[in-house]
């Protein structure tokens, strides 16, 4: 139930689906005599929300908060013990005659890579698998991993997770491969997609250190950034679902916090325990402990262990 409103609450909601109900709702009141203020007003409201969201400054407006929620750290204080990246850089829906294609995040992978050749000791973590609804897609961890190893990071230090749906199942099964892992876990996704991120994992008893990528915010420089743009609706878009998806975990009381508040201090962490399996996926999610499946059950925070 929860994946079904993680993955549906997001859409329902794009400044796109709304404008074009506004549309259709206006088109179907249009020989109605009685109803002519709310077709107005659905005419209104549709070119309204269209219009508003399509400007760049609108589109930053949404953005700023998500994105300044978490700063990358100026310094690490420890190299890292892992680096898990987050799924997202892959599109699954475009069919190419090669083994990836990469779409605008792509720059998570390439920096999960930079962080794993700068820290050869550290584990990566390749966490995601195909987030549609019905059963099929690619599993991007899989797609990902063969590029990892002929850019140098294989073997031992190599893992997957490639069942994960969402962020939740992300933080579950990630934390599960790192069970062996002592020291920080930088977390590398877009910067958008940050808060969501780090509650998650902080709630499955892994808090870790924010590394953000993909930053959508651009400089209003110029009258053409005030006026719409398709690029900005798409920005737009991105803020909203992601405001969508914060929504859809609060309400299943995943402990999400919203971007306007701080991150607690996560100086002198101590390690804490979690799973002893490599095992990732549904089945063996189902077979561990009820604390790590359920987002109200208490978890240490940032400030008492890794």
């Amino acid at each position: 139930m929860f994946f079904l409103l993680s993955k549906t609450l997001g859409p329902l909601t794009q400044p796109v689906p709304l404008g074009l109900l506004a549309l259709l709702t206006a088109w179907a009141l249009g020989r109605a005599r009685r109803a002519r203020w709310l077709r107005r007003l659905c005419l209104a409201l549709a070119f309204t929300t269209l219009g508003l969201f399509s400007s760049g400054a609108v589109a930053n407006l949404l953005l700023y908060p998500l994105e300044q929620a978490y700063p990358r750290p100026p310094a690490l204080t420890a190299a890292p013990g892992a680096i898990v990246l987050l799924g997202g850089a892959t599109d699954a829906e475009i069919v190419t005659r090669g083994p990836y294609e990469f779409n605008a995040a792509a720059d998570r992978f390439v920096e999960a890579i930079r962080l794993a050749r700068r820290y050869p000791q550290a584990v990566l973590v390749l966490s995601g698998g195909s987030s549609a609804l019905l059963q099929g897609g690619e599993r991007e961890a899989t797609v990902l991993a063969p590029l990892a190893r002929e850019l140098g990071i294989g073997g031992p230090r190599l893992r997957l997770d490639a069942e994960s749906r969402n962020t939740r199942e992300n933080a579950l099964y990630s934390m599960r491969l790192l069970h062996d892992v002592r020291g920080p876990v930088l977390l590398v996704t877009s910067a958008f997609h940050m808060p969501r991120a780090v509650a998650c994992f902080a709630k499955v008893g892994r808090p870790v250190i924010p590394w953000p990528v993909d930053f959508q915010r651009v400089p209003l420089a110029g009258a053409r950034n005030w006026l719409p743009r398709a690029i900005a609706l798409e920005r737009s878009s991105m803020a909203v679902r992601e405001y969508a998806g914060l929504i859809a975990y609060r309400i299943a009381g995943s402990g999400v916090r919203w971007p306007q508040e701080t991150m607690r201090s996560i100086s002198a962490p101590r390690p804490c325990t979690s799973a002893s399996t490599h095992s990732v996926g549904p089945a063996s999610s189902e077979r561990s402990s009820g604390s790590l499946q359920r987002f109200g059950t208490r978890h240490p925070t940032a400030s008492q262990c890794w």
